[in-house]
């Protein structure tokens, strides 16, 4: 399986670093949340542009340094300021399932997060549902 296919609800956040102090900012919000996930069954997934050391709370979720992927997910620019091309990330958080993006948030913060989590919520009550329905074995004369 490539590491970036997404099998199970997957909360994918594009980040230029992880060593700067907006980065610590967002890592410090999905810490918040991160019983929820697990709670939840989401599994987070942090792609960056620039290669850093680890840090102490980058082990908490999955970290990469993946431009390309970035790319993909159109949250990578190039800019011309004053001469000087300079490449832009987008802070952007992605709800995969099954490698397919379901949902697409511009902003990380507490409302956000809490969106996340009932769309999840959504999901996993939809598929509880249809399990539910499967394993009812009533003949459809008493329905």
């Amino acid at each position: 399986m490539n590491k970036f296919e997404f099998d199970s609800l997957t909360l994918v956040v594009t980040l230029s670093d992880l060593s700067g102090e907006k980065a610590f900012k967002y890592f410090t919000l999905l810490m918040g949340f991160k019983e929820a996930f697990e709670a939840i069954g989401i599994e987070v997934v942090i792609l960056t542009a620039t290669p850093s050391q680890q840090t102490r709370y980058e082990s908490s979720f999955r970290c990469f340094y993946a431009p390309d992927k970035i790319e993909e997910l159109n949250a990578i620019k190039q800019k011309v300021i004053f001469g000087k091309e300079h490449t832009i990330v987008y802070t952007y958080m992605y709800l995969f399932e099954k490698n397919k993006n379901l949902y697409w948030i511009k902003r990380i913060n507490y409302d956000t997060l809490i969106e996340v989590c009932q769309r999840a919520l959504e999901i996993r009550y939809k598929e509880a549902l249809k399990k539910l329905k499967n394993l009812v074995d009533i003949p459809r004369s008493f329905r």
